[in-house]
């Protein structure tokens, strides 16, 4: 019962530093925390696959062509991701 609270804020944790709620990349401090995340990179090797970053809305109408670089959709990008 005790560690229930500990699971629920590491679960919420894990959902925000993953690149899809707001903007991880290129934001200072916050992209390098996000590094560490291992949810950051299971959907960073999700959106490889799956082209995410073109799939979702741009973050910036102003500068559409902003897009995370590890969802990139290459093979090389994928394996990074997955190593």
């Amino acid at each position: 019962e005790m560690t229930m609270p500990l699971l629920v804020m590491f679960a919420i944790v894990q959902l925000v530093f993953t690149g899809t709620l707001f903007q991880v990349f290129d934001s200072p401090g916050l992209e390098q925390l996000a590094w560490i995340m291992p949810s950051r990179w299971a959907v960073a090797a999700a959106g490889a696959t799956s082209d995410l970053a073109h799939l979702m809305p741009p973050w910036d109408e102003k500068r559409p062509q902003d897009l995370d670089p590890l969802w990139e959709h290459t093979a090389a990008q994928w394996g990074m991701n997955i190593a």
